[in-house]
């Protein structure tokens, strides 16, 4: 059904362009994270695993990670040998359905999580946000560890790590 080629292919470029657009924040955005765990890492006797699945955060540092789909992959998972943090990490510049599907399923994860003994952190950022507040909230309500970059940048994750911490940072 394809009436115009060179209207096809501009569509199908711009479409492409579209999606570049949107990969290339996410992997702005853990690029800023990785620079800043790696930092903290360096400093506090802290290991990073980045897109790390169950099985190498089990082969690395022997945490069994339960798996809620075969293919989970989270962009960070960070110790101090003896506590697992695992993360996700995103930006949106602008509104859409993604941002509401993304708080639900993080929602999911966490719940999925919480009786395994880790903690899961949520970093995500971007003016997108003011568009879904109701769906943010409703994570924020229900997710321990929902940070900005700016919450990453006051050194919230050290709390995770110390001696006796039990308190909810959100």
């Amino acid at each position: 059904g394809v009436k115009n080629l060179v209207d096809f292919l501009l569509g199908v470029e711009a479409g492409l362009d579209s999606n570049g657009r949107k990969n290339r924040a996410g992997t702005t955005m853990e690029t800023v994270v990785a620079a800043y765990l790696q930092g903290v890492a360096s400093k506090h006797d802290l290991k990073i695993l980045e897109q790390a699945t169950p099985q190498r955060v089990f082969s690395e540092w022997g945490f069994t990670v339960p798996v809620d789909k075969s293919s989970r992959r989270f962009d960070f998972a960070v110790t101090d040998g003896s506590k697992l943090v695992l993360m996700e990490v995103n930006f949106y510049g602008s509104g859409g359905s993604k941002l509401k599907a993304t708080a639900g399923e993080y929602k999911e994860l966490f719940d999925f999580l919480e009786d395994s003994g880790h903690t899961f952190v949520w970093v995500t950022d971007g003016l997108g946000w003011k568009t879904a507040l109701l769906p943010l909230r409703s994570a924020f309500e229900r997710i321990d560890h929902v940070w900005n970059l700016s919450w990453l940048n006051d050194h919230v994750l050290l709390d995770l790590f110390s001696a006796g911490s039990s308190g909810e940072t959100n």
